[in-house]
C-alpha cells in the first residue's frame, strides 16, 4: 500500500503538479502525526498499568514498623537512624520488606553507629526478622539493650 502510493506521489511530481516542499511537508506532517499517536498510547499504557498496583501498604509503612521495633528493643539509647534506600527493598518472592537502617545508639555526647537489618512481611504486616549488627561488645550501651 505504501508502495502505491509512493508511486503515485512520483507520478505528481513528474507531472509537475506537485512541488519538493509540498513533498517534503506532507512527510513531516506524517512524523508528526505518527510520534504524538504512538506518545500518547503510551501515555495510556503507563496509566493501566500504575492504576492496578495496589499500594496499601508501602516500605514507608515497613519502616515505621521497624523504628516502633527500634526503639521498644533500644530504649533511651535509640538516638536516631537512617533508611539505607539502596539497599532496602521488597522481596515479591518472599513477600517481605527488607528493610536496612542505620541507627545511632548512646547519647548524643558518644554514640555507637549500628547496622539493624527489620524484615516485615507484607501479608501480614508483622516483624519477621530483627537484628543489630556491629554493636562493640564492651560498650556500655549493649547492657541497655532489651532482647526479648
Amino acid at each position: 500500500m505504501f508502495n502505491r502510493f509512493a508511486q503515485y506521489l512520483l507520478k505528481l511530481e513528474k507531472s509537475h503538479r506537485i512541488s519538493d516542499l509540498q513533498i517534503a511537508g506532507f512527510i513531516v506532517g506524517l512524523m508528526v502525526v505518527s510520534v504524538s499517536s504512538t506518545l500518547i498510547i503510551v501515555s495510556l499504557m503507563k496509566k493501566e498499568v500504575v492504576s492496578e498496583i495496589p499500594l496499601t501498604f508501602g516500605i514507608y509503612d515497613a519502616e515505621q514498623i521497624c523504628v516502633k521495633q527500634m526503639d521498644q528493643r533500644l530504649g533511651d539509647s535509640f538516638l536516631r537512624y537512617h533508611l539505607d534506600t539502596h539497599s532496602s527493598r521488597l522481596d515479591q518472592k518472599a513477600g517481605i520488606f527488607r528493610l536496612f537502617l542505620k541507627a545511632d545508639i548512646g547519647n548524643l555526647s558518644e554514640y555507637d553507629e549500628v547496622s539493624v537489618h527489620c524484615f516485615i512481611s507484607l501479608s501480614g504486616k508483622n516483624l519477621e526478622h530483627y537484628r543489630v549488627h556491629g554493636l562493640s561488645h564492651n560498650t556500655q550501651w549493649e547492657t541497655k539493650i532489651k532482647f526479648f
